[in-house]
């Protein structure tokens, strides 16, 4: 098996970011950095089941 590449962040617009955070914590997902507030909007990174990091921003 080839491993995920680690260079590639995936990044997406979604309403009710604080709902997907709650609900991913009682998943297999990693929550790499909670919710903040930073200058390009509200977000929050996690970690896929193969080691991507997804950026979720606040739409």
């Amino acid at each position: 098996m080839t491993k995920a590449d680690g260079n590639i962040r995936l990044g997406f617009n979604i309403p009710n970011l604080s709902i997907v955070i709650d609900k991913l914590k009682d998943t297999d997902w990693t929550i790499k950095s909670d919710i903040k507030e930073t200058e390009w909007g509200i977000i929050a990174v996690i970690q896929d089941l193969d080691g991507r990091k997804i950026e979720l921003k606040n739409k």
